[in-house]
């Protein structure tokens, strides 16, 4: 068992916005409130975690009427995300909760379909166990972005991006294998919705210059070629925001006031 599956459990309580009794059978929660509340534990934080801005939910059957029932009862707004693969949302005031079909015969086949292991986490709220089928809480420790699987990455393109994208927030390294993998599918980003591929770049730049790295690292990859085709990773730009942010890290006892400021969004 997780050494922090107590506190999980008891996270998910306190931010639940209705009560455990009203969950369908067989759900579980997922998604990166999930992983953040793990890294919030393992970097000792656990006291002055905050609570998320959404919940995602993963259920055996009919997300989309279980979700529909629950809104009404809370007079909460409710929108059908993806009637396909029956993904619902119901907004509360400081909180949404998205909740979906699990794929697959079981939990562990969905969280093999994801994209990244920090991101393959399951808590089981029925029996209190958290599923790991592909080592994320291995990855989170060593502070790693590895793939699930390469075909996982195939299937939806932006993930690659996202790979990236996700380093930078959570402050990871991508693991070799994982970036040989986008690499070599870097022609598939073209393939995107434009608007997709602007809010991973938006994201990325909202990360400050400690963001540029992995930005560069995804202009090194050829991820951005069909869309900024001047951006290059030996730009002038990202050599000479870094050395600033090295001076700034260097002088911060005397000026703490610099970093500050350049940890903003870009």
């Amino acid at each position: 068992m997780s050494e922090a599956l107590p506190w999980l459990l008891a996270c998910f309580r306190k931010w639940l916005p209705f009560p455990e009794k009203w969950l369908p059978p067989e759900s579980y929660w997922v998604g990166g409130s999930l992983r953040d509340a793990y890294l919030a534990w393992l970097r000792g934080r656990a006291e002055d975690a905050e609570a998320p801005a959404d919940l995602d939910l993963m259920c055996a059957a009919d997300p989309v009427g279980w979700a529909a029932g629950v809104a009404r009862r809370l007079r909460a707004g409710f929108v059908v995300l993806d009637a396909e693969r029956q993904i619902a949302r119901m907004v509360l005031a400081k909180l949404t909760v998205d909740v979906g079909l699990q794929a697959g015969p079981t939990p562990e086949a969905d969280l093999e379909q994801r994209d990244f292991t920090c991101n393959a986490l399951a808590l089981d709220l029925q029996r209190e166990q958290l599923l790991d089928p592909t080592g994320g809480q291995a990855d989170i420790r060593q502070g790693r972005m590895r793939m699930v699987h390469p075909d996982n990455l195939s299937a939806d393109p932006v993930r690659l991006l996202r790979a990236y994208r996700q380093a930078a927030q959570l402050g990871f390294a991508l693991d070799p294998a994982t970036e040989e993998a986008i690499q070599e599918r870097a022609p598939l980003l073209a393939q995107v919705a434009a608007e997709r591929v602007r809010t991973e770049v938006v994201a990325l730049l909202a990360t400050g210059i400690p963001g540029l790295a992995h930005l560069q690292a995804a202009v090194a990859a050829g991820l951005l070629q069909a869309w900024l085709p001047r951006l290059q990773a030996e730009s002038p730009g990202f050599l000479q925001a870094q050395a600033v942010w090295w001076w700034a890290e260097t002088w911060q006892r005397q000026y703490p006031r610099t970093l500050a400021e350049l940890a903003q969004p870009l």
